[in-house]
């Protein structure tokens, strides 16, 4: 009579977990596809082969600002942790951001205040030939850091 009982609550779980998972996993994988949205990954190793920094996941699309051709930056930190990110532009201009855990920000050019978050994550586009340039300029300078309260 256990035995039988046993393999009820066995052949109820093996029915319910295996359409559970699968709905869980698409969820989860959808969340951080952005590419429908007109997001692209960034490619931040040497290969070309990832997107994610030290559990930083990063994005990239083309906009318009102002009338100003931009790349928006759009950053998802995977970590549980907040991290700080600082980057430089150009020898002159630096920036740094921090995102919070299990967190994504994205550039948006509607927001006046210059200082923030999301205004930081707007770049100015270079011209085509400099493009690729301005690119490993900024990633050589790319620094990702957990925040210690």
């Amino acid at each position: 009579m256990k035995t039988n009982h046993l393999l009820k609550i066995l052949l109820l779980f093996a029915i319910i977990f295996p359409a559970i998972t699968p709905a869980q996993q698409t969820a989860a994988s959808s969340k951080y596809n952005f590419e429908s949205n007109g997001w692209k990954p960034v490619k931040m190793s040497k290969d070309g082969n990832s997107n994610i920094e030290k559990g930083v996941v990063f994005f990239n699309k083309a906009g318009t600002c102002n009338s100003d051709k931009v790349v928006l930056l759009k950053v998802v930190n995977l970590n549980k942790y907040a991290v700080e990110i600082h980057w430089q532009e150009s020898p002159d201009i630096s920036k740094t951001i921090i995102v919070p855990g299990s967190t994504e920000v994205e550039g948006k050019c509607d927001n006046a205040d210059k200082e923030c978050t999301e205004s930081k994550l707007v770049l100015l586009k270079a011209k085509q030939d400099k493009d690729k340039k301005v690119k490993q300029y900024i990633l050589s300078t790319l620094e990702i850091s957990e925040v210690k309260n």
